[in-house]
């Protein structure tokens, strides 16, 4: 089924029989898929990072299937990122080349090389921005200070509303780039850094060859900022913000993690307490409380959203403490 997806083959046999058989053990798992260990211990481990296979708590692992209709929208989220980001590139290369148009190129894309000229156009920016500040990532410079940086301009405090979608490594560091004021959210692999002022002007880093500067592309081509933009909105609605990532380590969501690929897995009720432990009447309060959190109404629609938000490519951590 999920080859049809671009997911290897073996990938696809390994998901079908846990689909079928939920519960089974990697040993389990090569003996009815006829492959070998250590093929089935690749799948099940790429499988697990792309969010449809989730290992269940005790010893030794045990894992189920995500449900067929939550596993094909994990696998084309994926796949719709990766083409917005592909469109941008595209999009990019095309603003590169000559064109008939009447336009300068250099007034709709910019090389600016080295340290320093990049701090002092993403300073530029910053200073001129007067609506709105997109910051996706960290650019060179943003967020480490230099002597003389006291006057480091801050748009929010000037009014600009500011978002910026950060990796779980970097969503702690000071958000120089934006300032105090804005927005954060979370993102598991930002596929790029970017920086994007009144949707008029972007700055996209670019790396030279050996024998050249690193620097940043000033993008300043409707159609390229467009793509751009609609980039940012996606990973923006793809992340979720820092206080649910914050407070993940606890034990209360360890325990909604768990019961969310649980639901998501299609298991029966009387399955997923048995595997967390509690009573039904437990489990069906824990649940609606889930969904009102996720404000959805159904375990299907629960599935979608925790797909959408990556909440679903998150590894399950064992509880030694479940029966």
């Amino acid at each position: 089924m999920l080859e049809r997806l671009g997911v290897p083959a073996d990938d696809d046999q390994v998901y079908l029989v846990l689909l079928r058989n939920p519960g089974l053990t990697r040993a389990d798992v090569a003996e009815k898929a006829g492959l070998g260990d250590r093929s089935v211990g690749r799948a099940l481990a790429r499988l697990t990072e792309l969010g449809v296979v989730s290992p269940l708590a005790g010893r030794p692992a045990r894992y189920v299937a995500a449900a067929p209709d939550t596993a094909v929208e994990v696998v084309l989220a994926r796949y719709r990122q990766a083409a917005a980001l592909a469109k941008a590139e595209a999009e990019l290369l095309l603003a590169m080349l000559p064109s008939a148009d009447s336009q300068r190129g250099e007034d709709r894309l910019e090389l600016v090389a080295g340290p320093r000229a990049v701090r002092a156009r993403l300073r530029q920016v910053l200073a001129t921005a007067e609506r709105e500040l997109l910051v996706l990532g960290r650019l060179p410079g943003a967020d480490a200070p230099e002597p003389g940086d006291d006057d480091w301009p801050d748009p929010g405090r000037r009014g600009v509303r500011g978002r910026r979608i950060c990796s779980p490594a970097d969503w702690t560091v000071p958000g120089r780039a934006v300032g105090e004021s804005t927005q954060v959210r979370i993102h598991d692999r930002p596929p790029t850094e970017l920086v994007i002022a009144d949707r008029a002007v972007a700055l996209l880093p670019f790396v030279a060859g050996p024998a050249g500067a690193d620097g940043v592309l000033v993008v300043r081509s409707p159609q390229l900022l467009g793509v751009l933009v609609l980039l940012f909105e996606m990973l923006w609605e793809a992340s979720v913000p820092p206080d649910r990532r914050a407070d993940a380590g606890n034990p209360e969501n360890r325990f909604d993690e768990r019961l969310l690929l649980l639901l998501a897995a299609g298991l029966k009720d009387e399955a997923i307490a048995r595997q967390l432990g509690v009573s039904l009447r437990t489990l069906h309060r824990r649940t609606s409380d889930l969904l009102d959190r996720l404000g959805v109404r159904t375990r299907f629609q629960a599935g979608m959203r925790a797909a959408q938000q990556g909440l679903l490519s998150t590894a399950v951590v064992p509880d030694s403490t479940a029966e």
